[in-house]
This record gives C-alpha cells, sequence and structure tokens, in this order.
C-alpha cells in the first residue's frame, strides 16, 4: 500500500510545473528589453491555476530584479493569456519530409529526425502564461514615482520570501 501511495505521490508531483527554465513544457523565461527593463514569462506545463502563473511569474520578477542587484521592481506591463505547449509525455511529433518516390507536390510523414512542420494539434496543449515587463530600481521612491500605480511597485526580498514561502520554493 506504501508503494501505491508513493507511486500516486511521484505521478502527481510530475504532472505539476517545476520552477525551472522553459524547455517547452513550462516554466520561466526572461531577458533584458533595455537597460534596467527586463521581460519575464512563466507558462504553465498543465493544471496550473492562474493565480499560480501569475505568482511565480512575479517570484522571477523579483529574482531578476535582486540578480541585477537592486531591490524594487515595477510591473510596467502585463500580458495574461493561453498559449500551446508539448505535452509532457507525448511522443516526438512526426516530422515533414518531401516524398522523392512521388512525383507532384506530395508529401508524407515519418518520425525520423530532420525537418519539422510544426506541432500538431494532437501534440500540443492549452498553456496560461504570465508575460511581465519589469523596471528595476534601488529605492522604493524612484521605484514609485515611476509607477503608473502604487499596486505595482514590489520589493523583491518580500516577493521572494512570501511566493516563496507559498510554494516552498528556495530564493
Amino acid at each position: 500500500m506504501r508503494l501505491l501511495t508513493l507511486l500516486a505521490a511521484l505521478l502527481l508531483a510530475a504532472c505539476a510545473t517545476p520552477y525551472s527554465r522553459d524547455t517547452g513544457y513550462g516554466g520561466y523565461q526572461d531577458g533584458p528589453v533595455e537597460k534596467n527593463l527586463y521581460r519575464v514569462a512563466f507558462t504553465d506545463s498543465g493544471g496550473m491555476k492562474d493565480e499560480e502563473v501569475r505568482d511565480l511569474a512575479l517570484y522571477r520578477a523579483a529574482q531578476v530584479c535582486r540578480d541585477h542587484g537592486k531591490a524594487w521592481f515595477v510591473v510596467v506591463r502585463r500580458n495574461e493569456g493561453t498559449t500551446r505547449r508539448l505535452q509532457v509525455g507525448a511522443p516526438e511529433p512526426p516530422v515533414f519530409y518531401p516524398n522523392p518516390y512521388v512525383a507532384g507536390p506530395r508529401t508524407s510523414w515519418t518520425s525520423q529526425p530532420g525537418w519539422y512542420s510544426g506541432i500538431p494539434e494532437s501534440y500540443a496543449a492549452p498553456a496560461r502564461y504570465t508575460e511581465l515587463y519589469i523596471r528595476v530600481y534601488s529605492t522604493r521612491a524612484a521605484a514609485a514615482e515611476a509607477a503608473p500605480q502604487e499596486s505595482s511597485v514590489h520589493a523583491a526580498d518580500e516577493v521572494l520570501s512570501r511566493v516563496g514561502a507559498q510554494y516552498k520554493l528556495s530564493p
């Protein structure tokens, strides 16, 4: 019975999006846009609530802020929605090749490595995402002055401790 419980727990854990860099199955992405402006995104790999995706994007934003030696950040733009991503555990999508044995524009599907025509619907699944554009600042006064509204100003350390504790993440 213990073995079944352990196996069920492992299977459930495998379905959740790990908090890690996005490798095509969900996770975070980030990068600079210009000086002190960064794009941060988090994509779900399935089964997460909107609030969780938002929180993990905000958590990554706080990490980016701290990584650049700043203590405060302002969310200047937020995009949320649904995108498509590869399904975890799906077989490798088929590859689209021209068929050299058939005259004319006909083509054939193969599973051999090579040119790829895109992800067929049966291999893709909807995934929630949150994309943030953040400006980083050293002081709260500078952040508050630049913020379009008070709710968009965040202390990096506060976000890291609050969201980190909620989702059991290490800063």
